[in-house]
């Protein structure tokens, strides 16, 4: 009961009326930009793993970590780890080129994969693909709203992700980061205009669209499936699930119609993005003032 509002009317605000000598004694931590009980959980759950890395040291887990945690030799490296990724991004051509760095899971890519029991014969699996990508997403906002909506706090979340984007590249010494920044807003506003919404993710039914290679081919001409399910080993397979199957239609369409320059831009800076945590502090750093804060 301590928390309990002594202002605030139960029938008004039950939420404050509970919560408000929590909310206001509470402080969120150093570093972090909420606080609540999932997240205390996950401080401790943190805090026993690490533990138990260190009991580990002397084994290939504790030298991983160790290596993790040594920042004065991942800012010694700088982007040297992922430079020549980089280069071979930029330095694309084709749009099969594109699907090939697609297919790497530290990619962005214009469709999910990943396998999963099949839900029209669950004695077997089959790869799934569809729009919705839980590490590395098809977009850099969280969703379609905050590409089209003009009101309240979207348009600055699109003029500063603009800024955030043109200044990563930047500093990763790639040139015009903002015209880049640009043309990524622009293919990630029409990419966001096709994807499904949340009622419509929540339709088991309808994200169930059981094809073969060679109708997926037909039905999503614009993007190459056979470079990208070949160089992520999956080439051999010969029926897929295709999961928000009209917006992957419309993104495969728009995949085709795009300039690879505007894809490797997009590529670029999604590949460091992706890879934030394991690059030098300036990177990390300002990806938690934009995404973080």
């Amino acid at each position: 009961t301590r928390h309990i509002s002594p202002t605030v009317k139960p029938g008004d605000d039950f939420y404050t009326y509970v919560n408000e000598g929590w909310l206001k004694s509470t402080p969120i931590p150093k570093g972090g930009w909420e606080r609540g009980a999932f997240g205390d959980l996950g401080e401790e759950t943190r805090a026993r793993v690490a533990s138990l890395i260190r009991e580990a040291s002397g084994g290939l887990v504790g030298h991983l970590y160790a290596s993790y945690r040594n920042r004065e030799r991942i800012e010694k490296l700088g982007l040297a780890p992922i430079q020549k990724d980089l280069k071979g991004i930029l330095a694309s051509r084709t749009h099969r080129d594109i699907a090939r760095y697609m297919a790497d899971p530290r990619a962005n890519a214009l469709v999910a994969i990943n396998v999963f029991p099949d839900a029209g014969n669950t004695r077997r699996s089959l790869v799934y693909l569809d729009q919705l990508e839980r590490n590395n997403r098809v977009l850099g906002l969280p969703g379609r709203e905050h590409y089209e909506r003009k009101d309240g706090a979207f348009p600055g979340h699109r003029a500063a992700y603009v800024v955030y984007i043109a200044s990563t590249l930047k500093r990763a010494g790639i040139e015009d980061g903002e015209r880049r920044a640009a043309d990524i807003l622009a293919l990630e506003t029409k990419l966001a205009a096709c994807q499904w919404s949340l009622e419509q993710l929540r339709d088991r039914k309808a994200n169930y669209h059981l094809m073969t290679r060679k109708q997926l081919a037909v039905y999503a001409s614009g993007f190459p499936w056979d470079t990208f399910l070949a160089a992520r080993k999956v080439g051999h397979v010969q029926e897929v699930v295709l999961g928000t199957d009209s917006a992957v239609q419309a993104q495969a369409k728009i995949f085709g119609e795009t300039p690879v320059a505007v894809w490797a831009s997009y590529l670029a800076f999604h590949w460091i993005q992706n890879q934030v945590a394991f690059l030098p502090k300036a990177f990390e750093a300002a990806s938690f003032d934009f995404y973080g804060r």
